[in-house]
């Protein structure tokens, strides 16, 4: 403990400003008791005791100095008794108080720099809720990147497997080409013999294709003499013909006299058969009264109608417009 040390711990006497321009307590002024909560007796000029300008109500004893900081050496009480001070206090509170005013001041940077520290801490706090968003929009892009690639992989899959469908088919397909040019050679092959077989068959053909036309021409001619030989017969019988035709008309010209003689002759039958009495017991085939007899010429009549429309049906041709044209 050094010979400042001498007087009783606990007690303090107030700074004497007197050399600074502020009152203190000379001779056993009033003493203060230590802590932070004690008043604080006196100024230094226009410098505000640090304790009054701590922020949030801190004394030295909260954020500031603790209060070992006042258990040194150099700010330890001492009692100077009834005799008062002697005149080394001048110096010790010179001393004191420029150690006050440089603390104040390293108090002053550490406020500061405490600010700046939870400004960054603020500021690493935004950052760190920023990066944790991009974090989770990150892991959500990733997420969809995971989703588009298992889904572009799914394609990518698809593609392979059609892809090598497409090479099978496309091995299928050379194969077949291979197989189709075979075919195509064997089929020209075959073409060419063919061909060649085709040329003598030509050959042959003109030839019979020449005998054929004078076979032909021969024929001709035959054809042509019977043509001839038939038109010419052809013209006799429609000569026939039209004599026939002549001689039917006469013959309707008879036919037409004989159907109104047989009409009269059976207007007569009926008159007679009217004057001829009968029971309406008697039929047709039991009538009383002798047979009627039919003419001879009749009879006759009768047969040329028959031969006529058989005659009819055999040359019913001599009425079409050829025949009246020749």
């Amino acid at each position: 403990m050094s010979g400042r040390g001498r007087g009783r711990r606990g007690q303090y006497f107030g700074p004497a400003y007197g050399p600074y321009g502020g009152g203190g307590s000379y001779g056993g002024g009033r003493r203060q008791g230590r802590g932070h909560g004690a008043e604080w007796q006196g100024g230094r000029g226009d410098f505000t005791p640090a304790h009054l300008r701590q922020s949030h109500g801190q004394g030295y004893g909260q954020g500031g100095y603790g209060q070992d900081y006042y258990d040194h050496e150099y700010f330890e009480e001492e009692d100077y008794g009834q005799e008062g001070y002697d005149g080394s206090q001048y110096e010790d509170q010179g001393y004191l108080q420029h150690a006050l005013y440089r603390s104040e001041r390293e108090v002053s940077g550490l406020r500061e720099q405490l600010s700046q520290c939870e400004g960054a801490l603020r500021e690493a706090r935004r950052s760190a809720e920023r990066i944790a968003e991009e974090k989770n929009g990150l892991r959500k892009d990733l997420k969809e990147k995971d989703q588009i690639i298992a889904q572009k992989s799914d394609e990518i899959r698809s593609v392979i497997a059609e892809r090598d469908s497409i090479k099978g088919e496309l091995e299928s397909w050379k194969q077949a080409n291979r197989n189709l040019r075979s075919d195509s050679d064997r089929i020209i092959e075959d073409l060419k013999r063919k061909e060649g077989e085709a040329k003598n068959d030509v050959v042959q053909a003109r030839t019979a294709l020449g005998l054929v036309n004078e076979k032909l021409v021969e024929q001709r001619a035959e054809i042509e003499a019977e043509r001839e030989s038939a038109n010419a017969e052809l013209q006799s019988v429609k000569r026939e013909l039209l004599s026939a035709k002549e001689e039917t008309r006469e013959q309707d010209r008879l036919i037409s006299q004989k159907y109104a003689r047989i009409e009269a002759l059976e207007r007569r039958l009926e008159d007679h058969n009217e004057m001829m009495p009968w029971s309406s017991t008697q039929d047709d085939a039991t009538l009383p009264g002798p047979a009627v007899e039919v003419p001879a010429e009749i009879r006759e009549h009768i047969k040329a109608l028959g031969a006529i429309a058989a005659w009819e049906e055999g040359f019913r041709f001599v009425e079409d417009g050829e025949f009246n044209d020749a």
